[in-house]
């Protein structure tokens, strides 16, 4: 792999906004894998409407991973659950050694920072 692409992932910047949504969303029951949109914590400050939330990692700049989530996702298990993603990014890429998980402060819980030790 060559060094520069090393290089870019030596990071990355995880960060999540909502996006309201208008309407009536609804699935089958039983279905798995289907984003929910629901209420939850609203970025763009709409407690009262169904929203998805997004999620996009870069690195140095370039977007490297993006994901589209439930909107009643909470910040603090998003990055509990996003270090296994970031892992996986890493090992994609090639990556060895130090790397570092960068996030707000919703990432600074005791359950994330025994599971970044691991």
């Amino acid at each position: 792999m060559p060094f520069g692409v090393i290089q870019l992932l030596s990071n990355v910047n995880f960060d999540t906004t909502s996006k309201i949504m208008w309407g009536e969303y609804k699935t089958a029951e039983g279905t798995t894998g289907v984003i929910d949109v629901s209420f939850g914590y609203s970025k763009q400050k709409r407690p009262d409407k169904k929203q998805i939330k997004m999620s996009l990692g870069t690195s140095n700049g370039i977007g490297v991973d993006g994901q589209v989530l439930s909107g009643s996702l909470d910040d603090k298990t998003f990055n509990v659950d996003n270090l296994d993603r970031a892992n996986e990014l890493k090992k994609a890429f090639g990556v060895e050694g130090e790397f570092f998980y960068i996030a707000d402060s919703a990432a600074f819980t005791e359950k994330f920072l025994i599971k970044a030790k691991k």
